[in-house]
């Protein structure tokens, strides 16, 4: 189900899960708490999502759309290729800060069954940035190795602040330290 698309009953579902997600966490929507405070019946709830997966994973989607992907500003073309992925960097990461119980929640459903929707949705955001790595003479299979690295440090990182284990201010400097080494390893 498209988030942009969604029909009324099944925006005040997702609104129901965002409100519960950010005042009490991601284990506390619970199917039951969600039909309770959608004011409908869990029956209905299926009607839209059959599982509490897939609530999760639109309801993720949704936040996203609405929060991350705001449509990014294409990076400066004529800036070096680390600081274009830094400015799409800052510009994805500056609402998790604050929402950390979101990108608890990011985490956890892009670690469930469907996941990989979210990493799908994600690489299409910075899209723009793979076309001026491109543009940069960097090759398809250099780029590739970038962006798997800097893909599990994202994670770690993201993961370490969702958990509290890491403050905000120190998560961009860690991933602008990643782009930057690996983008000085490849001579650029």
């Amino acid at each position: 189900m498209c988030p942009s698309r969604l029909d009324t009953k099944a925006d005040q579902i997702i609104e129901a899960v965002l409100e519960i997600i950010e005042h009490d966490g991601y284990d506390a929507a619970e199917l039951r708490r969600v039909a309770r405070e959608a004011h409908m019946s869990l029956s209905t709830i299926y009607n839209h999502f059959p599982s509490r997966d897939a609530l999760l994973l639109a309801t993720v989607q949704h936040w996203m759309d609405v929060h991350v992907y705001q449509p990014i500003p294409p990076p400066d073309p004529d800036a070096p290729i680390a600081d274009q992925f830094i400015e799409v960097l800052r510009h994805v990461f500056e609402p998790w800060r604050e929402h950390r119980r979101m990108l608890e929640a990011f985490i956890r459903v892009r670690e469930g069954p469907e996941g990989s929707q979210l990493q799908v949705q994600g690489f299409l955001a910075v899209q723009q940035v793979i076309h001026a790595a491109l543009d940069h003479g960097i090759e398809p299979d250099e780029f590739q190795d970038i962006m798997l690295v800097n893909g599990h440090v994202v994670h770690s990182v993201m993961l370490q602040y969702a958990q509290g284990r890491m403050d905000a201010d120190a998560v961009l400097p860690v991933l602008e330290t990643t782009i930057r080494r690996l983008v000085a390893s490849l001579g650029r």
